[in-house]
């Protein structure tokens, strides 16, 4: 919501007028385009619409250099999805 959008905005020190949404790998197609809606009341315009499960690999190769024991296998499991 607008909590987040401020938070965003906070972190990287601008207004963001683009973004990539997560959503649940069992969304159906009326459920994308609600998502799509919302971003485009809150003026966001939303490049892509990701799997949560997907969302999480892009996150993991930014930051792995961090994570202790980034040398190994990884497996990324979604419960709830």
């Amino acid at each position: 919501g607008v909590d987040q959008l401020k938070d965003a905005e906070a972190f990287v020190l601008n207004k963001v007028l683009e973004c990539v949404i997560s959503i649940a790998r069992l969304f159906t197609e009326t459920e994308r385009r609600s998502v799509l809606d919302a971003a485009k009341i809150a003026g966001l315009n939303c490049l892509k619409l990701m799997k949560d499960s997907t969302a999480v690999a892009p996150y993991y190769g930014i930051y792995k250099e961090d994570l202790p024991g980034s040398d190994e296998n990884l497996k990324i499991v979604a419960f709830g999805s």
